[in-house]
């Protein structure tokens, strides 16, 4: 076969077979992953992934078992076992009519406990489902919107916190401090914003500002726990 013959019949173009298995070859996973949905009829991709070989995305998944284009249009299955209607996490359409992900009650209250997003996502995760802090964000936190520009959540139920700006605003770390945000808050929302560099270089500055808000009390160093209030300025 001629080299432009080869791109017509396995190009990027839209509905051909990716070259990898352009001889009707299924990934290793394939066949099991069949198999568990034909089991489980409720099973989403996602669990499917996790207990297959390789532990594949639900994306990939998805593409396989229901034919499903890839970003680029490409059609690795042409004559999958399956179709959208079999898959409830498809899309977004896995929480529909105010429905919300099993986790999003639970979420909440720990959240109104203080515990910082990476503590809920730890928390909530399990071996065969990790809950992952973009997802919980989208969910709690007001004004979060798909790609599409539609609300993940209507109903979310916290305020997103005020953004940092590009430079390090110390009136800004002054007021959470004042608004009794713990030092693991506020560094939490600036590695959000900024990430760990910035972040990094705030936890420096914290107990300065602390000491310069509350005359009279002791600033201790944070990895030795030393007094280290005289050599603050």
């Amino acid at each position: 076969m001629r080299a432009f013959e080869f791109l017509i019949e396995y190009g990027s173009r839209k509905g051909v077979r990716h070259k990898k298995y352009r001889d009707g070859k299924k990934p290793p996973w394939y066949e099991k992953a069949v198999q568990l949905k034909t089991d489980n009829p409720h099973m989403t991709a996602i669990e499917i992934g996790s207990l297959v070989e390789s532990n594949p995305t639900s994306v990939s998944v998805l593409i396989w078992l229901i034919g499903k284009p890839d970003s680029r249009g490409n059609i690795y299955n042409d004559n999958p076992p399956f179709t959208e209607k079999d898959f409830s996490d498809v899309g977004n359409r896995k929480y529909f009519d105010g429905e919300k992900p099993w986790w999003y009650e639970e979420a909440i209250v720990l959240r109104k406990q203080g515990m910082t997003w990476q503590a809920i996502s730890n928390k909530l995760s399990t071996p065969e489902e990790r809950i992952t802090l973009s997802s919980i964000r989208n969910w709690l936190i007001k004004g979060r919107k798909h790609r599409s520009g539609n609300l993940v959540n209507p109903d979310a139920p916290f305020t997103p916190r005020p953004r940092i700006l590009k430079k390090i605003d110390t009136a800004l770390l002054k007021e959470l401090i004042l608004d009794r945000y713990t030092d693991e808050q506020i560094i939490e929302l600036i590695a959000d914003e900024k990430g760990d560099k910035i972040a990094s270089q705030v936890r420096a500055m914290l107990p300065k500002l602390r000491q310069a808000l509350q005359p009279g009390t002791e600033v201790k160093n944070k990895v030795t726990g030393d007094d280290i209030t005289g050599f603050v300025q």
